[in-house]
């Protein structure tokens, strides 16, 4: 747990995250640190937690908590972002990782996909129904939550 967050509002996270019965990590299980790696190791940050919600309730739930704990969130959704928002971007942050929101439809022009899902997956994806990616050109994407 960090420093600047204090032990109490760490255990009423805890608390309602095991609560709602949200999948999380917290900084004493062991793939606590492969789970909290950062793309920029310029910027190594340390979650309180990093839950791992698998639809828009459980994010809701999760952001709950952390408010009802005075825990600031961050949503990591992919694996990269050099100034390390996916873990928090500060020390004591709750990340919400979204990997389990990852499906895809395509219909059309259209493709919709959930805001967890990883550029190679959304690629293979589209080439499975007879589509790229566009470069250059606008191809509308609606991002589900």
């Amino acid at each position: 747990m960090s420093a600047r967050l204090s032990a109490s509002a760490g255990t009423n996270l805890t608390e309602c995250l095991q609560a709602a019965k949200l999948e999380f990590i917290p900084p004493s299980f062991a793939n606590y640190t492969n789970n909290s790696y950062t793309f920029n190791h310029r910027f190594l940050f340390s979650p309180v937690d990093i839950v791992f919600p698998t639809n828009a309730a459980g994010v809701a739930k999760a952001v709950e908590c952390a408010s009802n704990a005075s825990v600031k969130v961050a949503a990591r959704s992919g694996g990269h972002s050099y100034a390390a928002n996916g873990a928090g971007g500060q020390n004591g942050s709750l990340v919400i990782d979204l990997k389990y929101l990852n499906s895809t439809t395509i219909n059309g022009t259209t493709a919709k996909f959930g805001t967890g899902i990883r550029l190679g997956n959304l690629a293979l994806a589209l080439n499975s129904s007879g589509r790229a990616m566009a470069h250059g050109k606008f191809f509308h994407m609606i991002v589900i939550h």
